[in-house]
């Protein structure tokens, strides 16, 4: 029985967060002031985000773009998961020289109505593009969150020698393990749709 949507649990889930702090008797008015300022700051981000990419996905639809790309994938003759595989491509290239937030941006207005042409379910493809973008986090030359993870060593005792190419050299074993999952997501379906389709 669903008592909540997704989003209103969000907010139940703060509000008993909030009611526990009050209760344990650790509520200070000052930091639950600077708190909601945060909370105020980060969503006001993420809100102006989404406005830019729904103003960006509209003038793509206006300028006919999505229809141009869409005619340019139907024209190359590929196979539904070739084309699959090609978005996750150049998902991956993109997840090393961008963030996932700007990429997502960038590329789900373009992608998501041809897979949706393809008769693909966008929730999988949501999933497979999360992994595939996180997998060009950590591919070579240019993946970011190895360049973090090396920014975040410094000042630590013992780790400031530690190379980025080690970084890296470290995390193929990781990579492999990412791309396999993907692939598996890709060709097996059910895997992603077994629990949303139990809802």
């Amino acid at each position: 029985m669903r008592i909540f949507t997704p989003t209103e649990a969000g907010g139940v889930g703060a509000f008993g967060a909030f009611l526990i702090v009050v209760f344990r008797k650790r509520f200070n008015l000052k930091e639950f002031w600077e708190t909601l300022l945060s909370a105020g700051s980060t969503s006001g981000s993420v809100l102006i985000l989404l406005v830019s990419a729904s103003t960006y996905s509209r003038t793509l639809s206006m300028c006919g773009v999505t229809n141009l790309i869409r005619s340019i994938v139907e024209g190359m003759n590929m196979p539904p998961v070739g084309v699959i595989l090609l978005f996750i491509a150049i998902l991956m290239v993109l997840g090393c020289i961008l963030d996932s937030t700007s990429i997502l941006l960038l590329t789900t207005p373009l992608m998501c109505p041809i897979v949706a042409d393809l008769g693909y379910d966008l929730v999988w493809f949501g999933l497979v593009m999360i992994i595939a973008i996180e997998t060009g986090m950590i591919t070579p030359p240019f993946g970011m969150n190895v360049f973090t993870v090396k920014s975040s060593l410094y000042g630590m005792e013992g780790m400031e020698g530690i190379s980025v190419n080690e970084i890296f050299a470290g995390s193929m074993w990781f990579l492999a393990a990412i791309v396999v999952v993907d692939l598996i997501c890709v060709f097996v379906p059910q895997v992603v749709m077994f629990l949303p389709g139990a809802m």
